[in-house]
């Protein structure tokens, strides 16, 4: 079978036509047409294939029947977590800030914009880092992008216990407590 990770290597038959593939690269579902159909809009999509990193739960929520109920729980998380609104749209409810990943990775990422955030991070086994210390890369919003106004852009040593302390999404440099530094090469 052709799918769009390339040429299937195996697939597993969940009825009617809906089928999980694997290939050498990738894998998910195929929703034949008038499974499809049967589907909510807000969940339709690629012409009916669905990669089996996160897209897979909507497969999964659209039919509950034909997965365990483990199956259903993970596929109601991932969808909370990667696709907040499809989620707050098909349950009709309202995720508060904790509850869910992207949500608050974006939320993080609007309250740093304008800081200094880590990209790269070297341990003291750099013989530019001193003991107990580490020392990062900042851009400004954690921006990784070339094309990025890097004027900004500036090295720091901080003390490796609060980096590793650091939230989920990032290490917010403080320039008034962390120590500015040469760049690490």
């Amino acid at each position: 079978m052709q799918t769009p990770w390339g040429p299937s290597q195996e697939c597993k038959s969940c009825g009617d036509g809906l089928v999980f593939v694997s290939t050498a690269s990738h894998g998910g579902f195929y929703v034949p047409p008038e499974m499809l159909a049967q589907m909510p809009e807000y969940f339709r999509r690629n012409n009916g294939w669905y990669e089996e990193d996160c897209e897979w739960a909507m497969v999964v929520i659209s039919f509950p029947s034909r997965f365990s109920e483990k199956e259903t729980v993970d596929a109601s998380g991932t969808l909370q977590n990667w696709f907040p609104d499809l989620y707050e749209r098909h349950f009709a409810v309202r995720l508060l800030p904790g509850e869910s990943y992207k949500r608050d990775q974006a939320l993080f990422d609007e309250e740093n914009k304008d800081k200094l955030v880590a990209t790269c991070a070297w341990g003291d086994w750099h013989k530019q880092v001193p003991a107990d210390m580490v020392g990062v890369f900042a851009t400004k919003g954690g921006s990784r992008n070339p094309e990025r106004d890097n004027s900004t852009d500036r090295y720091f040593l901080v003390p490796a216990a609060e980096y590793e302390a650091r939230a989920h999404f990032g290490f917010v440099v403080d320039p008034s407590r962390h120590t500015e530094c040469a760049p690490l090469a």
